[in-house]
């Protein structure tokens, strides 16, 4: 039986308090064609396919928008060639016509070592060879892609809630809307409703040519207001869907938890909705980012914190179903991969979790050579070029 639909609509204020002033929006589009990113993919591949320890070049996505798609490339590297592949990969973006622009963010490098469990944190699906052959993963199980959904919506709200703290272009509010799009289908795709997911990805589409379509003075405003609409949507999805996590990770009612994301914002979770809200929460979301992240919290080891819910008791895994269980456990091993593999050689063990890889609300430690709270938290959210790291373009 599909679940009844939960329509309440938070306060204008809450939403507002997200956005960006469309003062603040520069119109930063560039008139690109299908072309430039067929030229920046071919000179790109030439570059990177002759480079030592490069073993494969693949696409995700296509470019459905130009001007405001971005490219979202995979690099496979052998291990021992990782971080000259990482650096070249950075030096071809730079030179490539329009690469800093086309890139949004930079290539996706995955050592070879890791590409097996790569899928616990990043889909290998619909992937287009571009140069070189590697057997690729098969797609982990249901219960994990949620896992990883959950997380990466996670990385997308730190997104939202840096916007209005800066100067954030056109181009990053539209990319934006199509994130959103996603997380909202995800929502509906788990709770089997086809035909609201599929509403979620053409609002997207329609919104931004809406924006496309509006004369340059007015592009601001409107993006701004079919963000808000979005947002609203994907709130309305997520609490849709907070019944079947709560089934899923056997959540009982709890007091609401609240979890500092930065020296201004303040998230809270809470099991049921309500429509009103503290002055000073920033943003209230289902109990099911909590929980989830809270069962996800020891794969990334002792140095990754969650302020204000590191005391907070975990989850009892063992209520879980099996597959939940082993979801949790696949997580755990891809995790602790990836900090090895980063540990051996010579790296911070969470970085690789900056790019192409991600922690929950992009809580980044902070470096212990006293650089600010604030600092750290901008690199975590710009990590390239520091720019908002957004997984798109689809």
């Amino acid at each position: 039986m599909t679940p009844p639909t939960i329509n309440h609509q938070p306060s204008p204020s809450a939403i507002a308090r997200l956005l960006p002033s469309p003062a603040q929006v520069a119109d930063d589009l560039k008139p690109l064609a299908p072309a430039d990113y067929d030229r920046a993919i071919a000179l790109f591949v030439e570059a990177m396919a002759v480079h030592p320890g490069v073993r494969f070049l693949g696409q995700f996505g296509t470019v459905s928008t130009p001007g405001v798609s971005d490219l979202d490339l995979l690099v496979v590297a052998a291990d021992e060639h990782y971080r000259a592949v990482c650096d070249q990969a950075f030096r071809v973006v730079q030179n490539v016509p329009n690469g800093p622009y086309l890139f949004w963010h930079p290539p996706a490098v995955i050592p070879l070592s890791l590409l097996p469990v790569t899928p616990a944190f990043h889909s290998l699906g619909h992937l287009r060879p571009l140069h070189g052959h590697v057997p690729l993963p098969a797609e982990c199980t249901a219960p994990l892609s949620a896992i990883r959904t959950v997380l990466w919506s996670s990385y997308f709200w730190s997104s939202v809630l840096s916007l209005s703290r800066g100067r954030p272009g056109l181009r990053q509010l539209l990319l934006l809307l199509g994130n959103i799009a996603q997380s909202i289908g995800w929502d509906y795709h788990a709770l089997g409703q086809a035909a609201e997911r599929e509403r979620a990805l053409r609002r997207a589409r329609e919104s931004r040519q809406a924006v496309l379509a509006a004369p340059p003075s007015q592009r601001a405003d409107l993006a701004v207001q079919h963000l808000a609409q979005a947002l609203e949507a994907w709130l309305d999805a997520d609490w849709n869907a907070q019944p079947w996590w709560n089934r899923c990770l056997a959540s009982q009612p709890s007091p609401a938890l609240r979890l500092r994301t930065g020296p201004d914002t303040l998230i809270e979770f809470r099991h049921e909705r309500d429509s009103s809200q503290s002055p000073a929460v920033t943003l209230t979301l289902p109990s099911f980012y909590a929980d989830l992240i809270l069962l996800l919290k020891p794969s990334f080891g002792p140095r990754f914190h969650l302020p204000g819910l590191d005391k907070t008791q975990v989850p009892d895994r063992q209520s879980l179903d099996v597959s939940w269980q082993e979801a949790l456990s696949a997580f755990k091993a891809a995790a602790e991969s990836i900090r090895r593999f980063s540990h051996r050689i010579g790296l911070d063990e969470l970085a690789l979790f900056r790019e192409p890889f991600a922690l929950p609300f992009g809580l980044y430690p902070v470096p212990q050579s006293g650089i600010s709270w604030a600092k750290a938290l901008a690199r975590a959210l710009f990590p390239w070029r520091r720019r908002t790291p957004l997984d798109v373009e689809r």
